[in-house]
Order: structure tokens, then sequence, then C-alpha cells
């Protein structure tokens, strides 16, 4: 843990933040990141490797503003579309906690500061936000074997064959499909409603598409018939009521009639949300109602997404708080900042971290050298090295004691000492004993735990209930619906129940977990940067280097 935060601005404008593979390393307040951490951390080369990483990060320019890639990462999803990189658009999407990041990080960095000490063991992004967590949150999930992809339902069984060469996950009623280079859509049923014939497409929103021809975006319905029709220079997908589109090299905003409200005039713009969008204009950057008017003017040099009706932005090199009618709660003061999450916000000042309250207020005294967001009424904090769990009344429910912890889930969070995972209940005592090489977030009350090479699961009295047989876990836990994604010895993936029995084929991906193994020869190691684990992904990093420095 060290003096980061994490950035809301990820959050609703990444394509696909969705669960994720297993962790080593539970996520605090990061820079430039949503609440989602996706990788295995493990052993000593591992540790030296990411402390390695940080130092080298921690001297990188980082002039780039954390609002360029709130437009930047909504494009994404369109770049992954392109059937030129459906290849790449097929391996698992990560959104990273980063470690010991001082200032914002540009876009370019992020896959480096990815290492940065990541820690804890934590279910999905959305059982951070609270949220139920269920594999199939559609009735159909997409599965991929041979290099064709189709959907299966609960039971395992296939109920549109594997035919595409790409898809992706059901949005309501509709999933984009691939067939060569030109992009559909089908139905839950499995009817292609929409034949492969777009260059690109997004996802269906509000009844209608953006799709691309002849490098023009338009909007189609779901028959497929063009509503809004195809002459602008970029777009994004509808939400409450309006579309964000380009023409002639500014952003607008268009009804369903294909009618500006908000002619285009700003340089970058993302979706509104909560009935703002934040908009760039120049090196400037500010918030625009749904009639156009800014909230606050075009003054900021840098911003975040709202949540919980605040934002933080950044005014000549200091952070400060505003609600949704542009007025600042708290003025341009903090080092650093977090977003609103459960009523209070982490704020950095002198490299020492407390919290803020909804009116600006402080409610815990800046004294942490770390902090977490808030959940479930808990925050993990961080002093001289260890780690602890506060409330929020800053009073210690256990004090830093732990090299390493996670969010609480089900009553039990994951902590990590003298080199060994184990359990603390909400009093801070230990139930079950640490003595596993990596340990999960509890969910559908079991958890994933590994000794060794191997995983197995555990149930909250540390019995063990499923063997040590599994080389690795897609899933870090059980969803909800008591099911999980484990990896096989041949590299594959499946769905197991609680007792262990397989409830799908083996597949090449189950969702987004493709290709989650190292493809160093014999590593079995989760994918960490690229196609390779941490230790491996930092001798490529290391040698890249010193080729360049050659």
């Amino acid at each position: 843990m060290s003096d980061i935060r994490k950035d809301t601005n990820l959050e609703e404008m990444a394509p696909e933040i969705t669960e994720a593979e297993p962790i080593e390393a539970e996520e605090l307040v990061v820079e430039n990141d949503a609440e989602a951490s996706t990788e295995v951390v493990s052993g000593n080369d591992s540790a030296e490797a990411a402390e390695k990483i940080s130092e080298d990060a921690e001297t990188a320019d980082s002039d780039e503003p954390v609002m360029a890639e709130v437009f930047d990462l909504a494009e994404d999803y369109e770049e992954e579309a392109d059937a030129e990189t459906a290849e790449d658009s097929e391996k698992p999407k990560k959104l990273h906690e980063f470690f010991s990041v001082v200032g914002p990080v540009i876009a370019a960095l992020c896959m480096i500061a990815v290492a940065f000490g990541l820690f804890g063991m934590s279910n999905f992004f959305s059982k951070i936000l609270g949220e139920r967590i269920l594999l199939f949150e559609s009735d159909l999930i997409r599965v991929s074997a041979d290099g064709k992809w189709g959907f299966i339902n609960e039971k395992g069984e296939e109920k549109i064959p594997l035919q595409f060469d790409h898809a992706e996950d059901f949005t309501g009623e509709f999933a984009l499909v691939c067939q060569g280079d030109q992009w559909g859509f089908v139905n839950t049923k499995g009817k292609v409603v929409i034949e492969p014939q777009f260059e690109k497409a997004l996802p269906m929103t509000e009844g209608l598409a953006a799709v691309w021809t002849d490098g023009k975006a338009g909007f189609v319905n779901t028959k497929g018939k063009f509503v809004i029709e195809a002459q602008f220079d970029d777009a994004k997908e509808f939400a409450e009521g309006l579309a964000c589109v380009k023409k002639d090299g500014k952003w607008g905003f268009i009804n369903k009639k294909g009618k500006f409200v908000i002619e285009p005039q700003f340089d970058l713009a993302a979706s509104f949300a909560g009935g703002v969008a934040p908009v760039g204009v120049g090196d400037k950057y500010s918030y625009i109602d749904k009639k156009g008017k800014y909230i606050v003017e075009p003054t900021l040099d840098n911003l975040s997404l709202f949540s919980e009706g605040f934002a933080y932005v950044n005014v000549d090199g200091k952070w400060g708080f505003i609600n949704q009618k542009g007025k600042y709660i708290a003025e341009p003061q903090y080092d650093m900042a977090s977003h609103f999450s459960g009523g209070l916000a982490a704020v950095c000042v002198e490299n020492k971290w407390g919290f803020i309250d909804v009116k600006g207020k402080e409610a815990i005294p800046v004294q942490f050298d770390a902090v977490s967001d808030f959940y479930n009424g808990v925050a993990l904090v961080q002093v001289d090295g260890k780690c602890g769990y506060i409330d929020k009344k800053g009073t210690y429910i256990a004090k830093p004691q732990f090299d390493n912890i996670s969010y609480f889930e089900e009553g039990l969070a994951a902590v990590y000492k003298e080199g060994k995972w184990g359990y603390v209940n909400k009093k801070g005592a230990v139930v079950i004993d640490t003595q596993y090489d990596v340990a999960s977030g509890f969910g559908a009350k079991l958890a994933f735990v590994r000794s060794g090479d191997k995983w197995g699961c555990i149930n909250k009295k540390g019995e063990t209930v499923l063997d040590f047989s599994y080389v690795g876990i897609a899933s870090p836990t059980f969803y909800d619906e008591g099911i999980a994604i484990v990896a096989t010895s041949d590299k594959k993936y499946v769905i197991i129940d609680k007792k262990g029995k397989e409830i799908s084929k083996h597949y090449d991906a189950i969702r987004e977990f493709e290709a989650a193994f190292c493809q160093k020869e014999d590593c079995f190691e989760q994918v960490f940067f690229g196609n390779y684990c941490l230790k491996h992904s930092y001798q490529d990093f290391e040698q890249e280097a010193e080729q360049s420095a050659e």
C-alpha cells in the first residue's frame, strides 16, 4: 500500500470492467484506475519485480491529465470492435490496481504501473460496489473453442453454436458478433437479427446501436435499420437519451432523431451520467448539463467523473471537490484525492492520507501512508508498512499489523503475514490461520486458496471442501449462483459448482477469461502484463529497456 488514490473516471468509461482473474493484492485507493485488480503476484521474485518497476515508474513523466483517459478509454470498445484488432480484443480485459504512483499517470504508463504492489484478494468489480455478482447476468454467456465463439446457458448447454469469429457479452437482449471483418447482432434466442455487415459497432443501448460503414458512424435500431444515417466521424453509445458524436473535428450531442441538441464544439467529450457530461476545450476541462451549459467554467486542469453527487477536480496542481451544480464543497487544496464512497472521500496532503465528508470537512485526520475507499463501512489503511482496518470514525478495527490485506467479503477478509495468507473477522481476530500462498475473497460462503502450485477451496471454518487440484482460477471466487470458473491442466476453462462438479465443457475462453496463463513454456502463472506473468513480464520489460538503452 502507498500514497495512492483511485480515479472514478475509469469506472464508467472503460468498456468492459468485469469479473477478473485472481490477484494476490487487494485494491487500495489508486492512481488512474477503476475498482478492479486482476492478476496474480506470487513469490519473492515477483515482489522484487514489482518493487523495481514501482521505482522506475515513480521517475517517469506524468503530465497527461486524467481527463484524457476518460475520453481515450471511452473509445476502447470501438477499437476492439474493429475487425483488424479482433484478435487483440479477445484477450482478457484488464483494469489493474496501481501502486506507489505520485501524480496523474498517463495512459502510456498504465500497463507498467499495474505491476505496483497489488495486495489482497477481492471479489469482482461489481462486488466492490456492493452489487450481486452473477456469471449469467444474461441468460447466456460467450465461450470459445478452436477459434470460434458461441453462447452457453447456465446448464452448460450450447444454445448458440460456436460459429462466430468473435463475440461480445449480451447487453440486454442483444450481443455483438463478428464474422470475418464484419459486425452484427444476435438475440438471446440465437437468431442473427442484424447480419454482420458493419466495420465497427457498439453495444445496443436504449434501442439504438452505433455502427460504422465506409468510415462513418450512424445508428441502427434493433432490426438493423438506419434511423440516423452514417455521417459522423466518431460516436459513442446512447446514454440518458443523448449520444456523443464527433463531426468536423468537434464533439457534440444528438437526440434519437439524430438532431443536434448540443452543437459540436468540444475537443473532447464523454457520455452523460447523472445529468452531466465531462468535456474538454483546448487543454482545459469542464462539465455540461443537457442544455449544453457549463456547470463550471472550462478552467479545470483535470477532473474525474461524479460519484455520490461529487467530483474531484484539479486547478493549478491542487485537487478539490465540486457538486453537480459546480459549487465547491472543498476548494482545491489537496495533493491527491479520491472519489466519494460511503459518504467519505480520501484526500492526501504531503504524502499522508485522511478523509473528508460531503460537506468538505475533515472526517478522519490526515495520518495514513495509504488508504482504500470505504466498503461495507470499513477502509484499509497502511502505517509504516503495515496494514489494518478502520471504521468511518477513524477507529481501528484491527491495528496495522499485516503485510497485506483485503476487503471484507461475507464477514471475513484475507490477510497476509510472514509470507502466508489467512483470514480475519470484523473484530480483527484471525479465524483461519495464515497458511496459504494465495487467498481469495469469500463468495457463496467459499473461498479459493492456493498451496504450492495448486488451487483448492475452503469454507468459513477453514475446512477444505474442494481438493487442491486446479492449476488456476479464472473467477477470483464463487459467483452468487454458486458457480466458479477454474482452469485445468490443459490450460482450458470449465465452470464448476460448489461440489466441484463440471457443468460446462472445457473451453479456450469463457467470457473474458482467455489465454490467462503465461506464455512462457511450462509456466502456469496467471497473465499479468500482455501474455506473461509478473515475473516474466518484468524480464521482458527489463530486456526492452536494455535494448532501448543500447
